[in-house]
């Protein structure tokens, strides 16, 4: 088993009697839809559709846990607390309970066949979040051994590039409405659930607008960090980078551009670095 820390991520629960009613009103995703051996991924917007936070969840027997970017859980907490007295339920940072790990290969244990499959090993929760590898997060109470040294955080990002992974972190937090991280795509929406702040917005997106700024994968030859702009061959902004990796010598993207269609399009970075990009489908 190949196992590697992602300390950019944190914990929070959401516990009590009301705990998911009141998420719900929150979550872009329907949290009816989870069970204990089912998990699911989402975000929490504000008024105006745009993502504070992105994470996955899974169900616990007192509530919910979600793993979002540790940067966020702060500003989450404060973001949904100003909603959450009128439930009962509360909210609690599970950083420090909590670290996550990125596993490629299978990992010892019943076997998990589908995305977002859940098992509870102990005190640790292994979801299953890709295919590809295949790729699970192990939530873990206790430390995960790291069996291989050279599986390193970057090859972790690289592998979520791959997959078309982007989630929202400091750098563009309250920017991005979640189709342009192509959430709807990959079961992070429900557009049949009910009420939930910002859907207004994120429902006329999906219905009567046209998708003009989508999420695109390339590759930099030079450093670039989530947050980066980039732009047209006139200086205009055509977007940033959500999610970079640094392997090797090279910095694969995903990064949210304002291209209409389904070609390829290329932007600058601010340095000049010329990269081709291409529609994540």
């Amino acid at each position: 088993m190949r196992a590697t820390h992602l300390k950019q991520f944190g914990f929070l629960s959401i516990t009590g009697k009301d705990a998911i009613t009141f998420l719900q009103g929150y979550a872009t995703c329907n949290l009816d839809h989870l069970s204990s051996n089912r998990a699911g991924l989402g975000a929490i917007c504000n008024l105006q559709g745009r993502m504070v936070a992105s994470f996955r969840v899974v169900k616990l027997a007192d509530g919910l846990l979600l793993r979002i970017h540790r940067d966020l859980v702060d500003k989450t907490s404060k973001f949904l607390g100003k909603y959450i007295v009128f439930s009962k339920a509360k909210m609690s940072d599970m950083s420090e309970i909590y670290a996550c790990y990125g596993v490629i290969g299978d990992v010892p244990g019943k076997q998990l066949p589908q995305i977002n499959d859940v098992e509870m090993k102990n005190s640790n929760i292994v979801v299953k979040v890709s295919e590809t590898g295949p790729r699970f997060e192990i939530w873990a109470q206790q430390a995960v051994e790291n069996t291989d040294n050279a599986f390193t955080v970057q090859i972790w990002q690289q592998a979520e590039i791959n997959d078309g992974f982007a989630w929202v972190d400091a750098a563009n937090s309250d920017e991005h409405i979640p189709q342009m991280f192509n959430y709807h795509n990959i079961g992070g929406i429900d557009f049949e659930k009910g009420c939930y702040l910002g859907q207004e917005i994120i429902a006329r997106l999906e219905y009567r607008g046209k998708l003009k700024r989508k999420l695109h994968r390339g590759e930099a030859a030079s450093k670039v960090s989530s947050g980066d702009l980039l732009l047209s061959d006139k200086g205009k902004s055509l977007g940033t980078v959500v999610n970079v990796a640094h392997v090797d010598s090279r910095y694969p993207i995903l990064a949210v551009l304002q291209n209409a269609g389904g070609d390829a399009i290329r932007a600058n970075l601010e340095k000049g670095e010329s990269i081709l990009f291409s529609p994540v489908p």
